[in-house]
């Protein structure tokens, strides 16, 4: 597992707008792509981080034993995790201290084997559960829908209607009106296809910096077709039946959703890669959605 703070320069107390910074300015490639989907995707971030701390220690530990980088340390980026130049760890020091004070060798070969073995677990688990979840994202696909038996929309209960909330309600924007707020032309091809009674405000944005591009609306039972800017986006999107505008868009009973995959709009040489995304169940579907609340929209 590579070191990525180390390989970015950056520590790894950054907040997450400081990490999106320093990525943005990486090259196009491997390590550019590993920290997008890592460092930028918290539940990802928190499984690396225990796992990066935890590497950070064993390989501190086996520089004091003197304890050569064969095998499974020799492999994969482990060699970033050489203590030199580091600051000790206290957890280590603390370690380090109850060797002294034991005299016995085989209690203190004991302990080193299950902190080892620990840490080779750990990491084969981290390994297991991001390359599951992150298969779709590295080979992305022209067409998105959701598993079947799933619901599109997983959204809590609608709120009951305040009282205080007395706006009145609006005519629907039409199928396929569109915001932009960016000035880049859009040349790659995506569609939105709906069911039911429920409108939706379908929103992009930017994986890294976080800024909406666009916002398109689609009424419920209808199909648009769009072109959008060259980029890898988030998708989000509210729904409701009644609106009342893009200030309070569905009013209380606004159901606010986010896509799990990240969504690559790319050209390679004359061919440029599109979407069709579905907000309905389908057979043989792969999109993922979670609810979220109003202030991530």
């Amino acid at each position: 597992m590579k070191n990525l703070y180390k390989r970015i320069g950056a520590p790894e107390s950054h907040s997450k707008e400081q990490l999106a910074l320093v990525i943005q300015k990486l090259d196009a490639g491997e390590l550019r792509l590993n920290c997008e989907e890592i460092l930028l995707v918290d539940h990802r971030k928190s499984a690396y981080d225990q796992c990066h701390r935890t590497l950070l220690t064993i390989g501190h530990l086996r520089d004091q034993l003197n304890i050569k980088h064969v095998g499974f340390w020799a492999r994969g980026g482990m060699e970033d995790y050489l203590a030199s130049n580091r600051k000790g760890l206290s957890k280590l020091n603390e370690f380090q201290r109850k060797l002294t004070a034991n005299k016995n060798q085989k209690e203190w070969l004991s302990t080193l084997a299950q902190l080892l073995i620990g840490g080779t677990i750990l990491v084969a688990v981290f390994y297991w559960t991001w390359f599951d979840q992150s298969t779709t994202n590295h080979q992305p696909t022209t067409r998105y829908q959701p598993p079947p038996q799933q619901s599109p929309i997983r959204t809590p209960a609608p709120r009951t209607v305040q009282n205080s909330f007395n706006e009145p309600a609006l005519t629907l924007p039409s199928s396929g009106f569109l915001r932009s707020h960016t000035s880049e032309k859009g040349i790659a091809p995506l569609r939105i296809e709906t069911r039911g009674s429920s409108n939706y405000l379908v929103k992009l944005e930017n994986q890294t910096t976080g800024l909406n591009i666009l916002d398109v609306f689609v009424r419920g039972g209808e199909a648009i077709e769009i072109e959008v800017p060259l980029g890898n986006y988030i998708v989000k999107y509210a729904s409701g039946r009644t609106w009342y505008g893009y200030q309070h868009l569905f009013g209380p009973q606004t159901r606010y959703s986010a896509a799990d995959s990240v969504f690559r709009f790319n050209k390679t040489g004359n061919q440029i890669s599109g979407y069709t995304i579905t907000l309905f169940n389908v057979a043989n579907g792969n999109l993922e959605t979670r609810s979220i609340p109003a202030s991530q929209f």
